[in-house]
């Protein structure tokens, strides 16, 4: 999608936002959750870790976790854990 899509989309939802961020690099999008989401915090590992909450509106029916033969047995594979394909996660 580009800018101009983006946008169409954002002015049909009628979102009342003052700035919007798009394709941002990922130090950007770091340093606006470090200043603005209280709670963030870069983990040992270097992943942003933000604290969402108790109703994110996320739905545990959207999950999808990458197949891999090595961890294949350890997933719960069904209706929440839903497989997706290494090529799909590229």
């Amino acid at each position: 999608m580009n800018y101009k899509g983006m946008m169409d989309q954002v002015n049909q939802l009628a979102l009342d936002v003052d700035e919007v961020y798009y394709n941002s690099p990922a130090g950007l999008l770091y340093d606006q959750a470090l200043r603005y989401e209280e709670g963030s915090a870069i983990v040992s590992s270097g992943a942003l870790a933000v604290k969402s909450g108790k109703k994110t509106g996320r739905s545990p029916l959207d999950k999808r976790i990458v197949y891999e033969e090595a961890s294949a047995d350890d997933v719960w594979w069904g209706k929440v854990n839903i497989q997706l394909d290494y090529k799909s996660f590229l």
